[in-house]
């Protein structure tokens, strides 16, 4: 697999033997599948260092993310202001996704 060509299910798939549904099942660890199948698979995602994109799995999964965090109190120009500043950039970054983002100090 070339680099700049994301690996997809469909090609895990092909390169397996199995189904893209057997795949897409032993990846989200869900469902029923044969200890060869489950092999073959692991064997092709290790080989290809397969990582799942999470921003289609959060949008495919129809999830909802709940975060809480807590930081001392912020004032301007300290350390834990930069880090608020972390936390909006990431939400943005991640919008696509739900992400329920609780900010206490």
């Amino acid at each position: 697999m070339s680099m700049q060509r994301k690996i997809r299910i469909k090609d895990i798939a092909e390169m397996s033997g199995v189904s893209p549904g057997t795949v897409d099942r032993i990846i989200h660890n869900r469902g029923r599948v044969s200890e060869e199948a489950r092999l073959a698979v692991e064997e092709v995602l290790k080989r290809v260092n397969y990582r799942p994109n999470i921003h289609i799995t959060g949008l495919s999964l129809r999830r909802e993310y709940k975060v809480i965090i807590t930081t001392p109190h912020v004032m301007e120009g300290e350390y834990w202001e930069s880090i608020h500043q972390g936390i909006q950039k990431a939400l943005q970054e991640y919008e696509n996704i739900r992400i329920k983002c609780s900010v206490y100090t």
